[in-house]
């Protein structure tokens, strides 16, 4: 099937893919005797989803629907099944992804196997606080069924356990009920990080989803502005007419590495900034409001031959703010602002996952274009911040940080090695850890 990077294309590897469509002919691939990692849509953007010198396993072949009670809400089906297509049958039914990613091109295995987070962690959590069943087939025990109540310890494991404790085969999920596949959003410029702050107070307890686009382009006064987007869902269809969901524009050529750059980032955010001016509502289709720079098909390449990374954080409320206005500043030094930047919250439900990302504080993502040692540099001064501020990284996200880093950031990664299926490894966890 040929050979691959990850979604922030920088990566020294590239590891061949083997698809699969039965479990007869996974477990035979598991037999191989070289380490397997299992695969979905390869949109992780650091090397999680590598595993060079081994197999790579896509499941995104093992597509299939098991059951859907559409009267609970419950849907059972291989992890290799796309989150569009999830919402494909899903929302003409009423029902919704309780936890969606930025991303609907991402399988059902690899949002549990990164605990994917969204933009109403303040009341649902991660998307493992929903799992009900999962199927992990491992090559020492065979498929193993593990649930809150059976395995329980392997099922901690395997919720963000980056695909290390088997391979996801069947995953069952309940669903959230919604009146209609339109949500009513409210846009809001903020000058300041402290009023960001006071929005997310005062939207939280009212609002389903709460996400904001931070200008990393326009620090001044070691502050940042931004808009402050909250969404819920609407009762019922609205009456007047909403936009069609386009078809994604598709990037026929790697961008030069000219294209993106600094004078363009800020015509950009200048532009969005004067759009988003004054408050503004509207009633939008989810998929734009969910996805939205899905409508530009494969927007990764627009980096260059280098590739980006993308560096998220998450940091604890107090002092948080402080701590993002430090990491800011240290880029604009650096003359590297990121080039987009999206800061939200996370609330205080505890992820189920042994390694799960979120923690109650603030989360900012931040691309950066892949500059050589400056760039690496630069991102080492911030995770020396984080360390000093009980912050962390995602590893989903994470293409660079040192192994040190990632023993301090999760130090609970000592107990989940117990659970970490022998014939399973990846370029991600050789490089932090074994």
């Amino acid at each position: 099937m040929g050979k691959y990077v990850s979604w922030g294309t920088y990566s020294p590897h590239r590891p061949t893919l083997h698809d699969y469509y039965w479990d007869n002919e996974l477990a035979r691939l598991m037999k191989s005797g070289a380490p397997v990692l299992a695969v979905g849509n390869r949109r992780s953007y650091g090397d999680v989803c590598l595993n060079t010198h081994g197999l790579n396993i896509v499941t995104d072949h093992a597509d299939r629907f098991i059951q859907f009670d559409r009267d609970n809400g419950i849907v059972e089906c291989c992890a290799g099944v796309g989150l569009d297509e999830l919402n494909a049958i899903t929302v003409a039914a009423g029902w919704f992804v309780p936890v969606t990613p930025g991303t609907k091109y991402v399988t059902l295995g690899g949002m549990v196997a990164n605990d994917v987070h969204g933009k109403n962690h303040h009341n649902a959590g991660t998307f493992g606080n929903h799992v009900l069943e999962l199927t992990v087939l491992r090559s020492n025990d065979g498929f193993v069924v593990c649930r809150p109540d059976v395995n329980s310890d392997l099922f901690a494991a395997t919720i963000g356990g980056m695909g290390l404790t088997g391979v996801i085969t069947r995953i069952k999920i309940k669903l959230k009920k919604i009146a209609s596949r339109q949500l009513f959003v409210e846009d809001i410029p903020y000058s300041t990080l402290h009023e960001f702050h006071q929005l997310t107070e005062e939207s939280d307890a009212q609002w389903e989803y709460t996400v904001s686009w931070l200008n990393g382009g326009s620090v001044h006064a070691d502050d940042a502005t931004g808009v402050f987007s909250r969404a819920k869902h609407v009762d019922k269809n609205a009456d007047y007419l909403i936009k069609a969901t386009r078809s994604p524009l598709h990037i026929p050529f790697v961008a030069p590495n000219l294209l993106l750059n600094r004078p363009l980032l800020k015509l950009f955010n200048r532009l969005y900034a004067f759009i988003h001016r004054r408050p503004r509502d509207s009633i939008t289709e989810y998929n734009s409001f969910f996805y939205p720079l899905d409508q530009i098909e494969n927007w990764n390449i627009l980096y260059g031959k280098r590739g980006f990374f993308q560096y998220q954080f998450v940091v604890p409320m107090m002092g948080g703010l402080e701590v993002i206005k430090e990491i800011l500043a240290i880029a604009k030094n650096y003359s590297h602002e990121p080039y987009l930047s999206v800061l939200k919250t996370f609330g205080t439900i505890k992820s189920v996952g042994l390694m799960s990302f979120p923690q109650a504080g603030y989360t900012l993502a931040m691309d950066f274009p892949h500059r050589g040692k400056a760039t690496l540099t630069m991102l080492e001064e911030f995770d020396r911040i984080l360390l000093a501020h009980h912050g962390k990284l995602y590893p989903a996200k994470d293409a660079r940080m040192s192994a040190d880093t990632f023993q301090r950031m999760y130090p609970q990664a000592e107990k989940f090695k117990e659970y970490i299926d022998p014939g399973i490894s990846s370029d991600f966890w050789r490089r932090v850890y074994a």
